[in-house]
């Protein structure tokens, strides 16, 4: 295939890809948002040690959730895209009917274990032997945990980003309504579980409706039988079970994590942890909707030589790091103005933390976000294993010294996390060698980085300035306007953002009227940087 051929298969690979991440972005931004709000609400209504509680007896159940998914969720969303592709129409209705069915069987073992051991759960997951009633309570969250996330990479699976955002959207809406109904209503950390519960009920009825609207769509091109068969499970499982055995790693290693913070702090640290670590939900608007849709982008590349997929995963990484750098780099400066303006003084004493909390996003320019998707993709899952065993192996010995012998507490807990996100980072771009040539565009993306620090000293004073809560809003909006306005402009000096760039951006979400605006004036604004640089170039 020729080079012009190759480039514009990839560019019309990354713009699909870029629709759908902008329409998971939508979801998801008012998804979080609501959530968000939900979130401070309640820590806001329970206080930190009241939310520390409603934080922990959630946790059993959730880990239940995740021992049992069997890494099928993202295997059903590869091989949904896979057999649309491939007009393999009774294998999409197979694969759906029979990831359901196993779902709701180990869905209501889960749950069953969860109920009748709640005390010992509480007792050996989270050293709280006390909320063992709590979590009897919120032991149909695996049951209904198993099934929101199945039919989320159903949807995803079938390109349905519509149908995804609906079901986040029903359940983050009901969910904070119901909560703060019951929390109002003095039911206290009870109240907020139950909300909890409640918003997964009713994001599963519409979920529900739309799998069967698609399985209908389907079906009128079917003619073979659509019973499940045993080879149909026996795929699935065999792309999902090296994903489950790097998420068994994961798994384990959360458990040490909350076993580890809950003997190293209180309860009122444990919330103001929980209530922080909610800000990674901005962050998240951003890199989960972008990590979604690089998933179909790289399984177009699957059989494909490496100089395509070489390509490909350069294109990502350039746009991951345009955009989550500076995002991060913002959060980072401003954490103290978020904390406050969001959760009041009593959960200030987090802000310290906040930064560091931040950190390892900043990876995401070297590959952090988009090797790992390559590798699920392209069908490597077991390198994602590897990086999460590797993970597990640096975190666990680092934050024991860190967090509990030496007693640094948050400080030795994030440092640890950041230590061994940057040691599996490295890892995957020297596993990603075996796919690609060059996997990270150092020049490129150190423009990106450089970007984004020199941006931060022209808003530095304006942080020796104490205003009041409305002004630091101000201050936080109009220093974020300033900081990526400067960004902007010195990443195309140096030459990280070009005219295609911006022609690319501009065109592929030109149908979107709202985010067209916004992007008129970013592209105004960078042509005419682009412009000045030029001129200046030719002098």
């Amino acid at each position: 295939m020729s080079v012009n051929k190759n480039s514009e298969y990839i560019g019309e690979a990354a713009k699909l890809s870029a629709n759908a991440a902008l329409t998971l972005f939508l979801g998801d931004f008012t998804y979080n948002l609501v959530l968000a709000l939900g979130s401070i609400a309640i820590a806001r209504i329970l206080g930190s040690e009241g939310y520390g509680v409603f934080s922990l007896a959630l946790i059993p159940p959730q880990t239940l959730a995740l021992l049992t998914s069997l890494g099928i969720d993202i295997g059903v969303a590869r091989y949904l895209q896979r057999y649309s592709i491939e007009k393999q129409y009774k294998q999409i209705i197979q694969i759906v009917k029979a990831s359901i069915l196993l779902r709701i069987a180990i869905g209501i073992i889960g749950t069953t274990i969860c109920y009748f051991y709640s005390e010992t759960l509480s007792s050996v997951l989270v050293n709280r032997p006390g909320i063992g009633s709590l979590v009897k309570i919120t032991a149909i969250v695996v049951f209904l945990q198993l099934i929101y996330n199945l039919l989320l990479n159903v949807f995803i699976g079938f390109n349905s980003f519509q149908a995804t955002s609906i079901m986040k959207i029903t359940y983050s809406v009901f969910k904070t309504a119901t909560s703060i109904i019951l929390l109002l209503l003095g039911f206290g950390v009870i109240g907020a579980l139950f909300g909890n519960i409640l918003g997964y009920t009713a994001s599963l009825l519409p979920a529900a409706i739309l799998v069967y609207r698609n399985i209908k769509r389907v079906n009128q091109y079917n003619t073979s039988n659509n019973g499940i068969n045993l080879y149909t499970l026996i795929v699935l499982l065999k792309y999902s079970l090296p994903l489950y055995m790097g998420s068994l790693t994961g798994i384990i290693l959360s458990i040490y994590q909350n076993v580890l913070l809950s003997y190293s702090l209180s309860e009122v640290y444990i919330g103001g942890y929980r209530a922080m670590y909610n800000f990674m939900g901005l962050i998240s608007i951003i890199t989960t909707p972008i990590s979604l849709a690089l998933l179909p982008f790289f399984t177009r590349f699957d059989d494909s030589g490496k100089e395509r997929l070489d390509k490909a995963l350069n294109m990502a990484n350039k746009y991951v790091a345009l955009i989550i750098i500076p995002i991060t780099m913002i959060s980072m400066v401003f954490s103290k103005e978020l904390m406050y303006i969001l959760y009041g003084r009593e959960y200030m004493f987090t802000s310290i933390y906040l930064p560091l909390l931040f950190a390892p996003n900043l990876l995401a320019g070297l590959g952090s976000i988009a090797i790992p998707t390559m590798f699920n993709g392209i069908g490597a899952t077991k390198y994602n294993m590897y990086l999460s065993i590797t993970n597990a192996l640096v975190f666990i010995p680092t934050s024991y010294l860190l967090t509990y012998r030496f007693n640094y507490g948050l400080w030795g807990f994030l440092t640890s996390t950041l230590f061994s996100s940057v040691i599996t980072t490295a890892l995957a771009i020297y596993l990603s060698k075996k796919f690609v040539y060059n996997p990270i565009n150092i020049k490129l993306i150190g423009g990106f980085y450089i970007a984004s620090i020199v941006s931060i000293i022209p808003i530095i004073p304006v942080f020796y300035i104490h205003v009041p809560r409305l002004i630091t809003l101000i201050r936080l909006l109009v220093g974020g306007i300033i900081y990526l306005l400067i960004y902007i402009g010195i990443a195309i000096v140096l030459n990280c953002i070009n005219n295609d760039d911006v022609d690319f951006i501009v065109n592929t979400f030109k149908n979107y009227p709202i985010i067209n605006v916004f992007l008129k004036i970013f592209a105004k604004y960078a042509n005419l940087i682009l412009r000045l640089v030029d001129r200046e170039k030719r002098l």
